[in-house]
């Protein structure tokens, strides 16, 4: 079974059991939620306004009515974009059950869109653009452009069209166009040099000296940007041509060997991005098939359940229900491989450990396996599971959903490679010092050459292409860098004709004696 205490996991669960027909436990997933998490927030969003927000959106207009008087009586301590964006948000909800509303919940409505109003005019009176407005709306385009603001010229307005046909901006003087420009003192290219925006054809001041000025490009036709300093001080020009001057033999001494070691570097680099490059091409070619797939199994089954092809017999909508459900899991897991390496790639990836037994992460993992395995031919690789009992003992400081996507991932390879009706064997073990997972398929096995690449972003075996096995490269690839980045290490053992297998090993939790 499924367990996850985090406040994001408690409202999809609740959001699934409400799609698969069961309120009774989307709303104790609810009440979990509130119970727990009442004094939290979710993306500046406090727990309690979300929570009322998805009661209301089941129980109905005269609910999300009041949960929109509430944000408006200041029941829930939001600031002004974010009050507008709730009531936006529940105003929607009333317009998909705006032919049914009654006469007095059609006039609480009016009310709403009065208020919604009211607050977005109050937000652009004080920014001083009201003037603006029907200016932005008309001018708006994809791209980002700017102009000088009607009634107090020194401000730029700079904005653009949302896809969804909405406008975005903000408002900007001089000062601020500086300070963007993070200039410090050690950027300066002169004394007492600094950046100054001015209208386009424009001169600084004559006490100022220019010592270069572009404009700020299409987007700010009515800008440019000087770097200046005050003419008392040296012209820096002097000052570059003397520097310049000593650098030129240095420069000239080090060219043919810098020359040499270039050539070399760009060859190796040519190379190298030959490769990358067409690994990349097979790994866009592989992900849009991978998105495709399901997406279309997905439409495919949604639009027979629209146009009654199950004919109210309830298995067969059960099991197109189940299909949907199935793929989006599926879905779900990819693109959560292709966020994580993005994250990976930015360094923006943060894990949080904590204490785990290592069994029971292993089995939580083959759970997930089972859930998300093609029902069809799911059967074909049972999935044999063994606990040792020093294993039974062992907890490590692991972040939780990490590890188990890094089981869940060597188990899905298993399965596409391990050859059809072949089980796959996971064994849990430890030692004093360690404790490890391991993962063995009976396919047809690694050659020693591929088992150093088979870890790389976007690589796959030739034997993977032969056989048309889908997949996008970047699995054990997370795999490694994930168990690495928690202190553990991944090895693969393989002889090639019986099979493979991949060790997670990670450190154990020691006790205080």
């Amino acid at each position: 079974a499924f367990d996850d205490t985090g406040p994001s996991a408690l409202i999809g669960l609740a959001r699934a059991h409400r799609a698969l027909g069961d309120p009774a436990r989307a709303n104790q997933a609810l009440a979990d939620l509130e119970r727990r998490f009442a004094e939290r927030t979710i993306e500046s969003m406090p727990v309690r306004l979300v929570v009322a927000t998805l009661r209301a959106e089941a129980a109905g207009p005269d609910a999300l009515l009041a949960v929109a008087e509430d944000v408006l009586g200041g029941r829930y301590a939001l600031d002004a974009i974010f009050r507008v964006g709730v009531l936006t948000r529940l105003r929607d909800r009333l317009d998909r059950s705006a032919r049914s509303l009654s006469p007095e919940q059609a006039r609480r409505r009016a009310e709403l869109d009065e208020n919604v109003a009211a607050m977005r005019n109050e937000a652009r009176a004080a920014a001083g653009l009201l003037d603006d407005v029907a200016e932005i709306a008309r001018t708006a385009a994809a791209t980002s452009r700017g102009r000088a603001a009607f009634r107090e010229p020194a401000r730029t307005l700079v904005y653009r069209r949302r896809p969804d046909g909405g406008v975005i901006g903000i408002a900007v003087d001089a000062p601020t166009l500086e300070a963007a420009a993070a200039w410090t003192p050690e950027d300066a290219v002169a004394r007492g040099a600094h950046p100054l925006v001015l209208p386009a054809g424009a001169s600084p001041r004559p006490d100022l000296r220019t010592i270069s000025q572009v404009p700020l490009g299409t987007a700010l036709p009515h800008l440019s940007l000087a770097i200046v300093n005050p003419k008392a001080d040296p012209d820096p020009l002097d000052e570059v041509i003397r520097k310049r001057s000593r650098r030129h033999v240095i420069y000239t001494s080090t060219l043919a060997l810098a020359l040499g070691l270039g050539i070399l570097a760009t060859i190796r680099a040519a190379v190298r991005a030959r490769e990358l490059a067409q690994l990349k091409s097979d790994f866009v070619s592989t992900v849009s098939h991978e998105l495709k797939t399901p997406l279309t199994s997905i439409r495919m089954f949604a639009e027979m359940l629209e146009q009654g092809v199950a004919q109210g017999d309830p298995a067969k909508m059960a099991r197109y229900q189940g299909v949907i459900v199935q793929e989006s899991h599926r879905l779900g897991l990819l693109i959560a491989n292709l966020l994580d390496y993005a994250q990976i790639e930015r360094g923006t990836r943060r894990y949080i450990p904590s204490r785990h037994p290592i069994a029971q992460v292993t089995r939580h993992a083959i759970a997930t396996f089972e859930i998300l395995r093609d029902s069809e031919t799911g059967g074909r690789n049972p999935v044999e599971i063994e606990v040792s009992p020093e294993a039974m003992r062992a907890d490590v400081e692991v972040d939780r959903d990490v590890i188990v996507q890094a089981v869940l991932n060597l188990v899905t390879n298993a399965a596409k490679y391990g050859g059809v009706d072949k089980p796959i064997e996971v064994s849990v073990g430890a030692d004093a010092a360690s404790a490890w997972i391991r993962v063995r398929d009976h396919g047809l096995g690694i050659p020693a050459a591929e088992q150093g690449r088979i870890f790389r972003e976007f690589y796959r075996a030739p034997e993977a292409y032969r056989s048309n096995i889908e997949g996008t490269g970047l699995g054990l690839a997370l795999v490694k860098r994930h168990v690495e980045a928690l202190g553990g290490t991944v090895d693969v053992e393989s002889v090639v004709g019986e099979g493979a297998t991949f060790t997670i090993r990670l450190p154990r939790v020691q006790e205080v004696a």
